[in-house]
């Protein structure tokens, strides 16, 4: 509730994780211009996107550059926060790097230890739009790669933070320098992380029934 001597009514809580601790407002607000950007694509997809073959995807006329640096962005934030939520998230060496790009001060291009490539969930049995995640270290373990990934509105999104390049394999998927979107189509019930999304779902369920659980 938001209390003032006149009034009473219900508060608009910030939705999501957020730390006023780290930026100022004007920051802010440049880093939000990308959280803007990829909220539009992710809008767009459903009614845009192209299916390739049965397991690949592409959505054009997306600024891929653009939407890395919200991945950026994203990871940075994490790295700087004290917050507990995001103790597992930290740039290294890479931390000035990042802040450098993100503030137009050096181009993602010169970031050749960063790059993103997506791919998109499907299920017979969920909407996987709904899922959203913080990043999490090594989602991709088959990589091998020093990397993090987070769920994001249908989007499986794989940022790598390491010297070593992607496989060649993948080379065509990733979105640095693009102007599109491509990769490939997940059952999220046959990937490593839907386990804990499951185990997420049923705990909100639990606290929204109070604790209690049909027999």
């Amino acid at each position: 509730m938001t209390i003032t001597l006149e009034s009473a009514g219900y508060a608009k809580p910030q939705l999501g994780q957020y730390d006023n601790q780290i930026l100022c407002a004007s920051c802010d607000n440049k880093l939000g211009v990308f959280d803007n950007y990829a909220l539009q694509v992710c809008a767009r997809f459903k009614g845009e996107h192209k299916i390739l073959t049965s397991d690949r995807f592409e959505l054009k006329d997306v600024d891929g550059d653009k939407f890395a640096k919200f991945v950026l962005a994203i990871l940075w934030r994490g790295s700087i926060s004290a917050r507990p939520d995001y103790s597992n998230i930290s740039l290294g060496p890479y931390e000035d790097i990042a802040r450098d790009v993100l503030f137009g001060a050096k181009p993602l291009s010169s970031f050749a230890e960063f790059q993103v490539i997506v791919q998109r969930y499907t299920s017979n049995h969920f909407d996987t739009e709904g899922f959203y995640s913080l990043p999490v270290r090594g989602r991709m373990p088959e990589l091998k790669l020093n990397s993090y990934s987070l769920s994001l509105a249908g989007f499986r999104v794989t940022a790598k933070l390491d010297a070593k390049p992607f496989p060649s394999q993948l080379k065509s998927f990733i979105i640095n320098g693009q102007n599109l979107l491509r990769g490939f189509v997940l059952e999220i019930e046959q990937t490593p992380e839907f386990e804990r999304i499951a185990s997420m779902m049923v705990a909100d369920r639990s606290r929204q029934s109070g604790g209690r659980t049909r027999k």
